[in-house]
């Protein structure tokens, strides 16, 4: 059985639980007993860290980047859970070594709000596992730049993906007991976590539904209403507010200092793509059809970013269509999706699928449309045509091996279009009713690069 990492070892969930994660691996199912533990070591260490100077401080951080980006392979278990091959393992690695060495790191949620001081304490970060090892290793570093202590809430769907970063940091002599990691699929901690005056911060990335039901969880806490209940798997959608209104909040708003750790929420979506009246369509679907269903590094659809919709002028939509379904028909990636780690994904599919025929809209490559079977566990691509901009279907925020294409009379409306569609606050999720905050549940954290926010910038030909 692997561990939780607390004050510098492995230990064992108080309680004895286990749930199990990827694989044949079991892994401990941590309380708010196991948190507090993990509070009270990182408070320990916090304080000499954070009075070293900002200089000592990132000269310890490089070392442990510099141990991860010499990683030649991933995590194997991550390996076997999608289904990569050796070679795509490798190239991964390289993607994620590449991205962690970026210059900057985007600065963790310490800030409160507009005119509210900094807060130096420990920062609590639950990251969705798609965010993958640089996602992370970015947030904890940020965080530990800035003095701040980490406890690192592990996504139950790829708990592993913190040892190779916990290992790094070990190797650095950062003060034992700053960061701590617990794994827990039920939401135990992140409830403790929301209400426990020692973190100073909780970042939270997922599914736009399921931020949403962590929001809510989070101003039930503040409101006093506790939460018995409320748990984060247990909200059901509401319709109170609506896209544009008044009562539409977005994400990582945080909550007023009411003495709760301040709660950021990174939603993961998808974006849009544009195709112009002068766009060269053949190579507009080439990178399209790549951006969605290619294996690496969209992860077939699953990771952030990946577009989600095509607004295409209505003067090139049908040669841009037919240049499409060329392409995913001599795209190899297409036939061999990676393997789908999260139920909830595996439902929005199921229930886009429907939608689009409610509405009206025309699937053009599905299941059918592929050479042979799909691999055990994976999701079919999904092309839908007619979708109007105003149906539901189009605004389906969440990453997903969907793509819609949607016709718009001129450049200038699809560039309205899309900021509207990829800033929407309520972007729809159709598994929102069904997931929970463990396995197929949110995840995110300070630090992290930020959620996709705005249209997907192609090469000029394709604008």
């Amino acid at each position: 059985m692997t561990h939780n990492w607390i004050d510098g070892r492995p230990c064992a969930a108080q309680a004895g639980a286990t749930f199990r994660g990827a694989g044949a691996s079991s892994w401990p199912r941590s309380t708010s007993a196991d948190l507090d533990q993990a509070l009270q070591a990182v408070e320990a260490a916090r304080p000499a860290w954070s009075a070293l100077p900002s200089g000592a401080r990132r000269e310890r951080l490089a070392l442990a980047a510099a141990d991860l980006t010499r990683a030649t392979d991933p995590d194997p278990r991550l390996e076997q859970a999608l289904g990569l091959d050796a070679h795509e393992a490798a190239q991964l690695a390289s993607a994620l070594a590449e991205e962690l060495a970026q210059p900057g790191t985007a600065r963790p949620g310490t800030t409160a709000g507009p005119g509210r001081p900094e807060r130096i304490g420990t920062l609590v970060l639950r990251l969705d596992w798609t965010e993958l090892g640089a996602g992370l290793a970015r947030a904890v570093f940020g965080a530990l730049a800035q003095g701040q202590g980490v406890v690192v809430l592990s996504d139950p769907l790829a708990p592993f993906l913190v040892e190779p970063l916990l290992h790094a940091l070990a190797a650095a002599e950062l003060p034992r007991g700053l960061v701590a990691a617990l794994h827990d699929d039920s939401g135990a901690c992140l409830e403790a976590a929301l209400h426990d005056a020692r973190v100073v911060g909780t970042r939270f990335s997922g599914p736009p539904g399921a931020c949403r039901r962590v929001e809510r969880w989070s101003a039930a806490l503040a409101r006093g209403a506790g939460p018995a209940g409320a748990r984060p798997g247990s909200s059901s959608r509401n319709g109170s507010s609506s896209r544009s209104g008044a009562g539409a909040r977005s994400f990582g708003a945080g909550l007023e200092d009411d003495g709760l750790p301040r709660l950021e929420l990174a939603p993961l979506r998808n974006t849009s793509a544009l195709v112009t009246r002068q766009a060269e369509v053949g190579y507009a679907a080439r990178e399209i059809a790549r951006g969605v269903f290619a294996r690496l590094p969209g992860l077939s659809g699953q990771r952030a970013g990946g577009f989600g919709r095509v607004l295409c002028h209505e003067r090139v939509f049908s040669r841009f269509s037919a240049a499409l379904l060329a392409e995913l028909a001599a795209l190899p990636d297409a036939a061999r999706p990676l393997r789908c780690l999260d139920p909830g994904l595996a439902e929005h599919v199921r229930r886009a699928h429907e939608l689009g025929l409610d509405e009206g809209a025309t699937p053009i490559f599905t299941a059918a449309d592929l050479p042979g079977p799909l691999p055990p566990g994976t999701l079919a691509p999904l092309v839908l045509t007619n979708v109007e901009e105003h149906l539901r279907i189009a605004w389906l925020g969440r990453p997903a091996p969907i793509l819609c294409l949607v016709r718009v009379q001129s450049d200038e409306r699809a560039r309205e279009l899309a900021r509207e569609l990829d800033l929407d606050p309520l972007a729809e999720d159709l598994s929102s009713e069904a997931e929970a905050v463990g396995p197929g549940g949110p995840a995110g954290g300070p630090g992290l690069p930020a959620a996709p926010s705005g249209t997907q910038d192609l090469p000029p030909d394709v604008r």
